[in-house]
């Protein structure tokens, strides 16, 4: 039953083509050296978006109220999310080693990375948002290069390991891999309300007729 549902649930193209392109970028590091300080930030921005879409479901006001679309169906889905994180990962440590180092920062990246893509993710299935997924994958993506660009100007250090993580760096991204599990698991255990639901309103009490005599 698990895996019927995640057979057809999961939007496999999506995600396996988001994975690819990370692969592209990593066989561009081996091709160009010079490309790997935008190319392995891009490769792990690539693959922690592609757990974005997940949780995309176009009927989503029906599978909410139906008997395995809560917390079975999200957990499921949620689980799928090491695909990316190990398909990622092992993309990452397929780079040179002149130029990722060894490896240890990029894997904690690219988890702290998946860790909020899931949890903004979830956040915007548990607001009845059919397909998330790509709107959280850009602004993932947009967000994780501005540091690399603005650095080009304004002469900012990269949140990326170039080539290792400072403890400042490592606390953060830490911080963010397990502010991003926690989220996941209050909302997944947290009960979510029908779509559509709205609050009782006590009814009008009914007013009474008013007299049709004239006073004489």
């Amino acid at each position: 039953m698990l895996l019927w549902y995640l057979g057809r649930a999961v939007p496999w193209t999506t995600l396996l083509g988001c994975l690819t392109v990370g692969g592209a970028l990593t066989v561009t590091t081996h091709r160009w050296e010079s490309f790997a300080g935008l190319g392995l930030p891009l490769v792990a921005l690539v693959s922690a978006s592609a757990a974005a879409f997940l949780l995309d479901e176009p009927a989503v006001a029906v599978t909410t109220v139906a008997a395995r679309g809560g917390r079975w169906a999200t957990s499921a889905r949620l689980a799928v999310g090491l695909v990316p994180l190990a398909a990622g990962a092992a993309l990452l440590l397929a780079a040179p080693d002149q130029v990722r180092g060894d490896g240890t920062g990029w894997v904690l990246v690219l988890a702290g990375l998946l860790a909020v893509v899931l949890l903004l993710t979830l956040v915007g299935a548990r607001r009845q948002v059919p397909r998330p997924g790509a709107t959280v994958a850009s602004a993932v993506v947009l967000l994780g290069m501005a540091p690399m660009v603005l650095g080009m100007f304004l002469d900012w250090r990269s949140p990326y390991p170039m080539p290792d993580l400072s403890h400042e760096l490592q606390v953060f991204w830490t911080g963010a891999l397990a502010a991003g599990l926690l989220g996941c698991g209050v909302l997944v255990l947290s009960p979510a309300s029908a779509p559509g639901a709205r609050r009782r309103r006590r009814p009008p009490l009914p007013r009474r007729p008013r007299s049709s005599r004239v006073a004489p």
